[in-house]
């Protein structure tokens, strides 16, 4: 690859995006999580969304009744340009970052239901998120989250902490093919003008 080609492919991987997840979610929407957990769990939660950065939210979820409690915390990342994460990792694309996650009492299955309700929740939501990403907070914390289809950032037999899931949406897409054409007067033939297709979810 010569100089020229190299300036361009820079140029073409550096450049900002425009972002548009963050702006089509409505902040009220993030609620119907809380309302699943709480139904799973049986404890009354509350959440919080703050939304102010268009690169960024904060989503706080809080529940607790009877000795039981649990307590997470997000971030909605949706960058113009290349940042870095509390996790170490490098983001690029629309992501959910698990910044803190509390359960009480441990060892009784709370944190894995949590988890499993949240993942519902993000890949049948079609939010637009492409990946999850988090730190274990050490090695214990690590096997958890390994048992929950996370990955240490570079391969499953890494034991870094720095940790990564896919979002693999549960609603498939589906094209319709869109034809603009007009009538001719003279011939009476159907022309088609342009065509494009448009993507829905299923």
């Amino acid at each position: 690859m010569n100089k020229n080609n190299q300036d361009y492919w820079s140029e073409i991987r550096w450049q900002s995006k425009l972002t548009s997840v963050l702006k089509n979610i409505n902040p009220t929407t993030l609620e119907s999580f809380a309302k699943r957990l709480q139904y799973s769990l049986g404890i009354p939660v509350v959440h919080s969304v703050v939304s102010n950065d268009s690169e960024r939210w904060t989503v706080s979820y809080y529940g607790g009744k009877n000795n039981v409690s649990v307590h997470l915390i997000l971030y909605l990342h949706d960058p113009k340009t290349k940042t870095v994460g509390v996790s170490w990792l490098e983001i690029y694309q629309p992501t959910v970052e698990i910044v803190d996650f509390i359960v009480h009492p441990k060892g009784q299955g709370i944190g894995t239901k949590t988890m499993q309700v949240f993942f519902d929740y993000i890949e049948e939501s079609n939010l637009g998120f492409e990946i999850m990403m988090l730190r274990a907070q050490d090695k214990t914390a690590a096997r958890f989250w390994r048992k929950n289809g996370f990955i240490s950032w570079n391969g499953p037999t890494n034991q870094s902490l720095s940790m990564t899931r896919p979002i693999n949406l549960k609603h498939k897409k589906s094209k319709t093919l869109v034809k603009l054409s007009y009538t001719d007067s003279l011939s009476k033939k159907s022309k088609i003008i342009n065509s494009y297709h448009i993507t829905s979810m299923e």
